[in-house]
């Protein structure tokens, strides 16, 4: 390699400066190798008086690449290997408890519900509030349900003794 390829390079009557000017590129093919060529002009007023030029092989770049891209596939893999499985706990671990509340609620929902399950409160966070909240609910729950059947009682008591009373006046 001894003098450039000045194909593609086409001469400008007033060049730009040297930080914005074109740079070529050509391919060249020496001793039964490929490589990529870069041009940069240089100019002397309107005249162009050389050019800094930079080979690069084919060769280098193919591997370079190639190199690119396995690194970029084992951050791949490793991000695999490592994000995903912690990924799944964590969000095991959000989603495990609004199961539990959304079991319960449903169970409640479907008349079948057992007005003493309390729910493990693990957290602080928005889902252990979630939880508290239930758990009050529940508790409250209880309490009407106690209410009305203490009333239903003696209701029921009432209205036998309003019977016999009846009966009796009868």
């Amino acid at each position: 390699y001894k003098t450039p390829n000045l194909t593609n390079v086409t001469h400008k009557k007033v060049p730009p400066p040297l930080s914005t000017q074109e740079i070529f590129i050509n391919s060249l093919d020496l001793e039964s190798e490929s490589y990529i060529q870069g041009l940069l002009p240089l100019y002397n007023g309107p005249k162009m008086i050389g050019v800094v030029s930079s080979l690069l092989s084919d060769k280098i770049i193919k591997k370079n690449s190639r190199q690119i891209i396995m690194v970029i596939f084992a951050v791949f893999g490793c991000c695999l290997v490592l994000i995903l499985p912690i990924t799944f706990i964590f969000a095991n671990s959000f989603i495990k408890p609004i199961r539990e509340i959304v079991v319960n609620l449903d169970a409640l929902a479907k008349g079948g519900g057992d007005l003493t399950t309390r729910l493990t409160i693990k957290n602080n966070d928005e889902i252990g509030q979630l939880a508290t909240c239930f758990n009050q609910f529940m508790e409250k729950l209880k309490e009407i349900i106690t209410n009305i059947s203490g009333s239903a009682d003696t209701l029921n008591k009432e209205s036998s003794e309003l019977s016999e009373l009846s009966h009796t006046m009868s």
